[in-house]
């Protein structure tokens, strides 16, 4: 059932704003055809999203239609050819308006986490807000949806895994669970280039397998083009600079969009090799049309899975890079990147400094928190323990092991009024990190590089290190 919102947010004035620009679109279409089909998008998303919020339904996902019907708005009212200048003006103007609204109307839902205070609201914050939702909402409507067959096995192999975590004391010693990888072998290197940037297309065979008995095992092997790792690489002609790991965010994984949010050039420029490896199931490496699909869901023996081929993986390359130079490492992750990097300072000792960015770090709680209130009532139908399925992922949890990188080379940022990765999972690291070097920025989660404390973290991280940069010494 879909929850009740409080009666004093039911009928709000962002509610009522949604609703007047969606059926502003439909009347703007005066009969013309063409006009009608720029008009569907915005005041479908827009009409619904603002209806349903006066009939009093809580359901996220449908704030989160607002937000991209609000922003197919803005982007297509001066496309239209059906509309004049001014009222494309209008219709862009008032479509940008409740693309804010979307989101003030959300911050109000917000309740401050155990120790962690809102900033200020803000216009700006309001429109980060709404940006994270209207990106969220197609990843979540793109996730597959199980049958009750696949809920009942999900349950039934959590409840084997459990099982036999606890008799080979993975449970109770989880970085047992991870083999120490040998370094990538037979290295295969492609010049590349994208949006005019060069770089080099790395490959190797992964050589991952879960344990012998780990349920799902077979499954897993028969994902076939994860069997091979991919990774984009920047470097400059002397493996002697220090190398920058940076770990991306979840559907994320082609080399264009990597690149150029990891700002991989800039960093390559202030003398860092930059290596970019591609999570399993992403980018090259996925099953199916988009990217990330089964590394993030209900099924968590993938997800398992998918976080150890990680470690596994990333490993392997740093031992490739250690075969050639003795420089720092440095790892940087955003998201579920942020994640893997904080499992990673637990994992490589190899490792100098971590930087978790708005990282995720407890899969049950936020598959949990995005799966809509049927799907967690069929999951517990059908015998899912959310409590279970964190015993399993204990072993690639970064709270559940205790971090190898120095305290001092530890950093962390996140939002209060992130969309993706609620703050608890952020304030829950740095409680488990012994509260390193850290930013709370005034933003949502895709909006980090707009604030100046984020960007500051990174200086001191990267650009402003004890050592130089040169090659470390023995």
């Amino acid at each position: 059932m879909l929850a009740a919102m409080p009666s004093d947010l039911r009928f709000a004035r962002e509610a009522w704003l949604s609703l007047a620009v969606g059926i502003g679109w439909f009347a703007t279409a005066r009969g013309s055809a063409l006009g009608l089909l720029f008009a569907v998008l915005p005041g479908v998303l827009l009409t619904a999203s603002g209806a349903a919020q006066l009939l009093g339904l809580a359901e996220p996902r449908l704030r989160d239609l607002g937000a991209i019907g609000a922003l197919a708005g803005a982007l297509f009212a001066f496309p239209s050819p059906a509309l004049s200048f001014g009222v494309s003006a209008l219709l862009f103007g008032a479509s940008l308006l409740a693309f804010v609204g979307v989101g003030s109307f959300t911050a109000r839902t917000h309740e401050p986490a155990d120790g962690i205070a809102l900033p200020p609201r803000t216009a700006q914050l309001h429109a980060e807000i709404a940006l994270d939702q209207a990106i969220r909402g197609p990843m979540l409507l793109l996730a597959p949806v199980a049958s009750a067959a696949e809920h009942v096995r999900f349950a039934r192999e959590l409840g084997e895994a459990a099982a036999l975590w606890r008799a080979r004391g993975w449970h109770a010693q989880p970085a047992s669970y991870h083999a120490a990888p040998p370094p990538a072998e037979r290295i295969s290197l492609a010049p590349r280039r994208t949006f005019g940037l060069a770089f080099e297309e790395l490959r190797f065979e992964s050589g991952y397998a879960p344990h012998e008995g780990e349920p799902g095992r077979e499954r897993w092997l028969g994902y076939a083009p994860n069997r091979l790792a991919w990774a984009w690489l920047l470097r400059s002609a002397d493996p002697a600079r220090p190398w920058l790991l940076c770990l991306h965010g979840y559907q994320m994984g082609h080399p264009a969009i990597d690149l150029a949010v990891f700002r991989a050039e800039s960093w390559r420029r202030r003398g860092w090799n930059v290596v970019l490896p591609v999570l399993p199931l992403h980018g090259p490496r996925r099953l199916g049309a988009v990217s990330g699909i089964g590394m993030f869901g209900a099924d968590f023996l993938d997800s398992a899975h998918a976080l150890a081929q990680t470690i596994w993986d990333v490993r392997r390359l740093i031992g490739w890079i250690r075969a050639q130079s003795d420089a720092e490492i440095a790892c940087y992750g955003l998201s579920l990147g942020g994640y893997c990097a904080a499992l990673l300072a637990s994992l490589a000792p190899e490792l100098d400094s971590v930087i978790a960015g708005v990282p995720a770090t407890d899969f049950s709680r936020i598959v949990w928190r995005h799966t809509p209130p049927v799907g967690r009532e069929r999951l517990e139908h059908a015998g899912f323990s959310r409590g279970l399925a964190a015993e399993v992922l204990r072993p690639v949890s970064p709270l559940a092991l205790a971090p190898l990188v120095p305290h001092a080379r530890r950093f962390v940022f996140g939002a209060p009024d992130d969309q993706f990765v609620s703050p608890d999972q952020v304030r829950d690291l740095l409680a488990h990190w012994g509260t390193p070097r850290h930013v709370w920025y005034p933003g949502a989660h895709l909006s980090f590089r707009a604030h100046a404390p984020v960007q500051q973290l990174l200086h001191e991280a990267l650009e402003s290190r004890s050592r130089s940069l040169q090659p470390r010494e023995n």
